[in-house]
């Protein structure tokens, strides 16, 4: 199977639950000490309301224009243990961006 398309596969089929993507931001929250934008609280109040879904659909909400200025720092800071973690090997045709 092609990588790209394993990858989709792993992302449309997979629950954030099923995933470590909490811990692995939880990890990076506490390495870089930036507690103070992302509370323990605000963390597990956001998956709570998003565990239920698969990883695309959490990270299209999560990284969505709404979310983008207080989200991407963490993303940037977490999204290569994400990927090993998920096994994906390329994020080749994933693009996100803020409309300005």
């Amino acid at each position: 199977m092609p990588v790209l398309v394993k990858n989709k596969k792993i992302v449309k089929t997979t629950l954030l639950k099923k995933t470590n993507i909490f811990d692995i931001f939880n990890k990076h929250i506490n390495k870089n000490k930036i507690q103070d934008q992302y509370s323990k609280e605000m963390m597990e109040k956001t998956y709570e309301k998003y565990k239920n879904r698969n990883i695309i659909d959490f990270f299209k909400l999560f990284l969505s224009d709404k979310m983008f200025e207080n989200t991407c720092e963490l993303f940037y800071l977490s999204y290569r243990d994400i990927m090993d973690d998920l096994n994906i090997k390329s994020m080749f045709g994933w693009t996100y961006f803020l409309h300005i």
